[in-house]
């Protein structure tokens, strides 16, 4: 489970880095040609919670079925009934 938890962050932080890197390729230039200053205006905390959003989707779509799966045994999940 640590493992998928490492895995899982750091597959996270690579999506955020990638979305803010692509967001900001279209939002730095029009905040520019708007407002005439290079960051774009509104409230950080919607960042934080885009963010938040994405690495709590990526955990929880990682480590969910992880846990379900590791919850059986695996000499009772190679058992065949017959």
């Amino acid at each position: 489970m640590r493992m998928l938890t490492v895995e899982g962050l750091v597959v996270a932080v690579i999506g955020v880095l990638l979305g803010t890197a692509a967001a900001a390729t279209t939002l730095v230039p029009f905040a520019h040609a708007a407002a005439d200053s290079w960051m774009p205006s509104g409230p950080l905390w919607i960042y934080g919670a885009v963010v938040g959003a994405a690495v709590t989707l990526v955990l929880s779509a990682t480590l969910v079925p992880a846990w379900r799966a590791l919850r059986v045994l695996p000499v009772r999940a190679a058992r065949v009934d017959s």
